[in-house]
């Protein structure tokens, strides 16, 4: 899935899942964008935008 674009929630979810053994429920998502980005970043994915 490299050069591909997703939304940042839909990659946290699963992303998640990679990091802690299970994904994310819709409802356990907070912090914002803003949060999810540098959580992602840590993990080592490439994020080029926020919308």
């Amino acid at each position: 899935m490299r050069g591909g674009e997703y939304d940042s929630k839909a990659i946290a979810g699963v992303a998640h899942k990679w990091d802690q053994g299970r994904a994310l429920a819709p409802g356990e998502f907070s912090g914002g964008k803003d949060h999810a980005v540098a959580w992602l970043k840590r993990l080592g994915f490439q994020v080029e935008k926020l919308i």
